[in-house]
This record gives structure tokens, C-alpha cells and sequence, in this order.
């Protein structure tokens, strides 16, 4: 059954679109991008951002933008997410990308109106599983296209839109770090917000992989940086049978903080069930860490044998009771648990296998940000 506060939030969503539908022009403008809004919720407070992965997004295509010599503007509608009829101040752009989910897209379109109404508009989604929510309305007279993160993500929305759909990747500039092969630990890196589903991100399927590797070694250490309350971590920790080696890290990071955390991993781990993309990947990715990843949806575009170890996995009927993100029925995947701890183990065993899939990694990273475009 659909929480209240969300019922609340799909009404007041279709009511809103029903009305913007009616007050905007049945085309938008002229396609130009010589001035571009990119419009997202970051929300800072005393100097300290906080950004959950649509949002980051939505910086890392300020920044692309920048580096392409366009005039650009972040747009950060934070407040307006909060207060729907509340404008936000901003340079008029020709065009507008909104980032975020389906529903939210009126609330973002309604903070930049009037400067919107005659600019080109493009909604930038993304959805991990092979249908869209059947609560995401239909963006017809609202925007003139969908920008998606990719190919999985496009087949998803294909699958319901029928407005022109593209991919544009994220991309993130490269910064890989010299790493000792003669360090004291192993260092095996988690990253997942619960919030956007625990059982999705698969944490507990992460736990049990490095536990079949590493139960018996002392010098591997798991780091779990989550953000949100999950009741069952301390349960999965005491399940696994090696507390003493992992690490809970639950606070916010700034940009630095992230970075200097992938940068001092041997590996990222993610057993995910479905990524419409799966941003921390390339972020680690391009700052030199190995990763070990399921072999499913978003991440295949960029992550394949030569820079990664991508792990096999099953697909199997969606149950997920964490969170409510509109998964109905369908399927996911179940990646095979003894193969990514046996994956690990390579990895923890042969230091100069990491380097070359790390080094490839960055090669990736590298190559989707030098060929960017968004035309």
C-alpha cells in the first residue's frame, strides 16, 4: 500500500502537471543551449553540502557544461522541493535540464517560472529497473525531450514515452592516486544510500561476499559508507562473523571526503540488484580503484571484463520492503555472492591485477569525459 505522504505527493504532482500543461506553450523553443539552466535540489547549510545521487548529477552537468566553455547556471531549487510554490532567483537561460524524478519534475519546473516558460525544456531521469513507476506522469507538454544517464535507463522510459529520449552520460574527471602495494591492510570500500533502497543497493549481499573472502583474515577491512538509518546493519555485521573488520561510516562526506575515501580503497564493492547508472562506479573508477560489480543494467555502459570484475548474477522477482520507489512487479538481479567473494580474494592475491584494472578504469572515466556532448 502507497504511504500517505506519498499518495499526498502524487496528487498534488498530477494536479500541478494537469495545471501546467494548460499554462505552458504546447511546444517549447528553438533547441539552444546559449545559455543553460541546470536545475536540481543541493541543499547547503553553514558551508556544508549534502547530495544524494540526482543531485550530484545534476553538478557533474554543470561542470561538463563549464568545461565546454557554455554559460551555465545551477540552478538549486532545494527550498522549492520543500515549499512547491516558493520562485527561485536566476539568470533566464534558453534552455532548462531538470534533474529529478518523475514526480518531482512540476516542482522544479514551477521554482523557475516565469524565465522557463518560452525556453527549451528537458527533463534528465534515470530509472534502474526495465518499466518506469506507474506514478511518473507523462512529460508531454512539459518538457521537449528526456536526457537519461544510460542505455538501460533509455529502454526503461522507451518502454512508456514516446518523446525523444537520449543518452548523456555523467562524467567525472579523473584523478587517480598512487597507491602502496606493501600497505598493512586490504581495503574493500561499500557505498550506498539507504534511502534509495537498501535492498536494491544489496548491502547485505556486500557484507556476505567479503565475509566468504576475508572471515579468517584480520588485515581486511570492510568500510560501509551508507547514508540513512538502516535497522538491520548491526545484524548483518554480527551475521557475518567478522564485526571487528568492518567499519560503519553513516555522516555526510564533502566532495574531498569522498574522493580521499575511494582513493585510499584497494577495491570498491557493489552487489547491486539494478543501477540506473551507478555513479559511485565511475567516481571510484576514475580515481584509480578496482571495482567488483554485478554484471546488470546502467553499469554496463561503461564497465566491462577489461576495466572491472563483474560479478554473474540471476534475475529474479523484485521484493524489496525497505522503501517504497513505485518497483511493483518485475525482475532484478541476484548476483552470485561466492563468485564476487572469490573475486575479491583474486584481487586481494594478485596487486598487479588491481593496477591494470584500475588503470583501465581510469582510461574509461577518461574517455566518456573527453567525448561528452549534449547535442
Amino acid at each position: 500500500m502507497m504511504p500517505l505522504r506519498h499518495l499526498a505527493a502524487t496528487i498534488l504532482s498530477r494536479t500541478t502537471t494537469a495545471y501546467l500543461s494548460r499554462y505552458l506553450p504546447k511546444q517549447s523553443s528553438d533547441r539552444c543551449f546559449k545559455r543553460v539552466c541546470v536545475v536540481g535540489g543541493i541543499w547547503t547549510r553553514n558551508g556544508f553540502t549534502r547530495r544524494d545521487g540526482i543531485s550530484r548529477g545534476a553538478v557533474l552537468q554543470a561542470e561538463a557544461f563549464k568545461r565546454l566553455g557554455v554559460d551555465v547556471e545551477l540552478v538549486d531549487i532545494w527550498e522549492a522541493g520543500r515549499r512547491p510554490l516558493q520562485h527561485i532567483k536566476h539568470r533566464p537561460g534558453t534552455a532548462y535540464i531538470f534533474h529529478s524524478g518523475g514526480p518531482q519534475l512540476v516542482n522544479l519546473l514551477s521554482a523557475v517560472l516565469p524565465e522557463a516558460r518560452d525556453a527549451y525544456r528537458i527533463a534528465y531521469w534515470a530509472w534502474e529497473l526495465p518499466v518506469p513507476p506507474r506514478d511518473w506522469p507523462d512529460p508531454d507538454g512539459l518538457v521537449s525531450e528526456i536526457w537519461t544517464c544510460s542505455s538501460f535507463s533509455k529502454a526503461s522510459l522507451l518502454s512508456r514515452y514516446q518523446c525523444p529520449i537520449h543518452v548523456v552520460p555523467h562524467v567525472i574527471e579523473t584523478l587517480p592516486s598512487v597507491r602502496s602495494l606493501s600497505k598493512l591492510h586490504f581495503d574493500v570500500l561499500v557505498v550506498a544510500d539507504s534511502g534509495s533502497s537498501a535492498c536494491r543497493k544489496n548491502i547485505h549481499g556486500a557484507i556476505q561476499a567479503f565475509a566468504g573472502a576475508f572471515q579468517s583474515n584480520p588485515q581486511a577491512i570492510l568500510t560501509l559508507k551508507v547514508n540513512g538509518v538502516l535497522k538491520d546493519l548491526p545484524r548483518w555485521i554480527e551475521e557475518a562473523g567478522c564485526p571487528g573488520q568492518i567499519i560503519v561510516m553513516d555522516r555526510y562526506l564533502s566532495d574531498d571526503e569522498m574522493a580521499s575515501l575511494y582513493s585510499s580503497s584497494d577495491v570498491l564493492l557493489s552487489m547491486h540488484r539494478a543501477e540506473g547508472f551507478g555513479l559511485h562506479l565511475l567516481e571510484a573508477m576514475a580515481r584509480g580503484t578496482a571495482v567488483v560489480a554485478t554484471r546488470w543494467s546502467g553499469n554496463l555502459d561503461f564497465m566491462d571484463d577489461t576495466n572491472s570484475m563483474l560479478i554473474d548474477a540471476e534475475m529474479v522477482p523484485i521484493v524489496d520492503q525497505t522503501v517504497y520507489a513505485g518497483y511493483g512487479n518485475g525482475v532484478w538481479a541476484a548476483p552470485d555472492i561466492g563468485k564476487a567473494a572469490a573475486a575479491l580474494v583474486v584481487l586481494h592475491d594478485n596487486p598487479s591485477l588491481r593496477q591494470e584494472l584500475a588503470a583501465r578504469g581510469v582510461e574509461r572515466a577518461q574517455q566518456l569525459l573527453s567525448t561528452w556532448n549534449y547535442a
